[in-house]
């Protein structure tokens, strides 16, 4: 392995391993906890096979290491290799790999001292290669696999596909629709996420959409950290708070777990300074260090977008390896005044981030029993009702603040939004007569009744893009739409924009004729595949079948069918094809349904896209004993 040139001194102690080896043990199990991948590790150390889980689970890798003294261990899902004793990722000379392009999936690569000559993929299962080609023998595998030809990094081990389809490489795909609704009007917003890798200074951003945040009820250390000058800058780790285990040994956990009962039984005023809801937010939101095998970052997060009702979660329940705990601490929490300003990320849209108590959620009991209760602000008269199964009771706020909360629901404060629909109420009532009347949304109107931020009118809901009515949605158009006076719609208008102005409702006349056409051709290709596929069941042999993803056909069938308004894009066969030897076969346990030759050019003339996925049905034993016979026969009349 001296061919192999990397700053880790370990790699002498690789031992020799097949591409094979290697796609066996991913599909396998972690030889201590039987749990499956993905990232699982496959230890490289000479004569040893042991597989086993990653930090996602209990780590038997980590642990196999240190009982056994072995360094290099791989991930058999992302290919990278880690040593233990050096702590970092070992990166293997990839100056090896500057090997042509290979015809037919055939390599002729070249090692100093180590020699391997045209070995074809999936190769010898006996053949013992160099690490790094192995990497690079899987690396075209699973592009085979994925059916895409994206260039490996080395620019040399490319797999050549000949296709005659040309949407197998980058098929357009059916763009997803967002779909919204009440519920997602009212409780989600959004967070965004970064990573920064503190080896490359890089930073990965990603925009996450939540509907309950679930905070961590802070321990005793964990508060001194976050109470002390320095915790804006130092890392605090938000699992701490409130995780699953770590692994550890056994003594730890039972010390562990008896220190929490303690904790449990005890007032939480005898260890230490109330915990309060601002204290779970800041351990949810505070800076979370990245480190383990191949990774050195830190985490962090801010509030891009807020619900109009925000639920927050608090986890009181710890369930550990054999036990199952519940968090007795109270939480200190606002009736009225949560200010999430510092949590606010730095260029989020928002306006309003101060939220009023709506409604706590209380359990009573232990982590295997127990009862629910609810407090409940009624919007009406401002009084706080308990909520006991079928028991309905007035309570002071003292009794609400004083409570062991689990789930508290709060709304979005905004004095100047009440004002305004008072000001609206009061035009309302005086019925000023006006020359034209405005339709807006029902839908719109009801969140600026109701939302503190209900933002801009919109009349989309019943509108086309040409400014008429949605044809499907005319018959019910009374419902969707409320007539107003000029001087209510002036006022909206001037405090929220958007639109647009509606004063004539009318069945938009081009979306008319286009919903008429996607009838007629739904009708079309419905009757056209039943008029195949019934021909196809009349077979009694079929010589040929063609396989189709059920996922892309349940599409397919939902817009024939008018569940769906859109056609679904061209058929992607990707997800249950598989490439071997430049051909493509139907991949084992695929998701897939057979259809006749026919039935696969009607639909592929339509949308396109492919691959091809050909079944040839065997032909029985008996049938070649006559096919022979008949050929036997033929050619002994011929000769006399």
């Amino acid at each position: 392995m001296s061919a192999l040139s990397s700053d880790c001194p370990h790699l002498e102690s690789v031992g020799e391993i097949t591409k094979e080896e290697l796609i066996q043990k991913s599909h396998g199990t972690c030889q201590d906890c039987k749990v499956r991948g993905p990232n699982l590790w496959a230890c490289l150390e000479n004569r040893c096979s042991y597989v086993g889980c990653g930090e996602s689970h209990v780590d038997h890798s980590t642990i196999h290491s240190q009982d056994t003294k072995h360094c290099l261990t791989v991930n058999l899902t992302t290919l990278r290799v880690w040593c233990y004793t050096c702590s970092k990722e070992v990166f293997l000379d990839r100056k090896l790999g500057s090997h042509s392009p290979l015809p037919n999936a055939r390599l002729s690569h070249q090692t100093q001292g180590n020699s391997v000559q045209d070995f074809k993929i999936p190769g010898n299962p006996t053949l013992k290669i160099p690490l790094v080609t192995v990497f690079d023998a899987l690396d075209i595998e699973v592009e085979e696999d994925e059916l895409k030809t994206r260039g490996n990094e080395t620019g040399g081990l490319k797999p050549t596909l000949s296709t005659n389809f040309p949407t197998i490489s980058s098929p357009k795909k059916k763009k997803h629709k967002k779909y919204r609704s009440v519920i997602s009007d009212i409780f989600d917003g959004t967070i965004i996420s970064s990573v920064q890798c503190l080896t490359c200074d890089r930073v990965s951003v990603t925009l996450e959409t939540f509907q309950d945040l679930s905070l961590p009820i802070p321990g005793k250390e964990d508060l001194a950290k976050l109470h002390s000058a320095s915790h804006q800058t130092s890392l605090v780790k938000a699992g701490s708070c409130g995780e699953a285990y770590a692994p550890q040994g056994w003594i730890a956990f039972f010390v562990e777990y008896f220190k929490r009962f303690v904790v449990s039984c005890v007032p939480s005023w005898f260890w230490g300074p109330i915990v309060t809801l601002q204290d779970c937010l800041a351990a949810f939101f505070a800076r979370d260090e990245l480190k383990g095998k191949l990774r050195n970052g830190v985490k962090f997060c801010k509030v891009q977008n807020f619900p109009e009702i925000l639920c927050i979660h608090l986890k009181r329940f710890r369930h550990e390896l054999m036990f199952s705990t519940k968090i007795g601490t109270h939480v200190s929490f606002p009736l009225e005044g949560l200010d999430l300003q510092p949590f606010v990320a730095k260029d989020s849209p928002a306006q309003i981030v101060t939220y009023d108590l709506l409604s706590v959620i209380c359990h009573h009991g232990t982590a295997s029993s127990g009862h629910y209760i609810a407090y409940c602000r009624n919007n009406l008269n401002n009084l706080w009702y308990e909520f006991d199964d079928q028991s309905v009771t007035e309570v002071p706020e003292s009794t609400v603040q004083n409570a062991e909360a689990y789930v508290l629901f709060y709304r979005k404060s905004n004095e100047e939004a009440r004002r305004e629909r008072q000001r609206v109420s009061s035009l309302l009532t005086m019925m000023e007569p006006s020359l034209l009347q405005f339709y807006i949304s029902r839908q719109w109107l009801n969140k600026f009744k109701t939302f503190a931020e209900p933002g801009p009118i919109s009349n989309n809901d019943f509108l086309c893009m040409h400014g008429g009515v949605l044809p499907h949605k005319a018959g019910f158009i009374e419902d969707l739409v409320v007539m107003l006076p000029q001087n209510i719609w002036d006022t909206l208008y001037s405090r929220f924009g958007g639109g647009p102005a509606v004063n004539h409702l009318y069945v938009c006349h081009t979306c008319q004729i286009e919903a008429e056409k996607t009838e007629k051709r739904r009708k079309t290709e419905l009757e056209m595949f039943i008029r195949l596929n019934r021909a196809f069941q009349e077979e009694e042999s079929p010589s040929i079948f063609y396989c189709i993803s059920m996922q892309w056909f349940r599409e397919w069938e939902g817009f024939v069918k008018g569940k769906d308004s859109d056609p679904p894009g061209p058929i992607d066969n990707t997800k249950i094809a598989v490439t071997k030897c430049s051909n493509v076969i139907l991949k084992q346990g695929a998701d897939s349904g057979q259809i006749s030759e026919e039935t696969w050019n009607f639909l592929q003339s339509i949308y396109g896209g492919g691959p091809e996925i050909m079944l040839r049905p065997p032909v029985a034993p008996v049938e070649l004993d006559v096919l022979q016979t008949e050929e036997k026969i033929e050619l002994e009349t011929r000769s006399l």
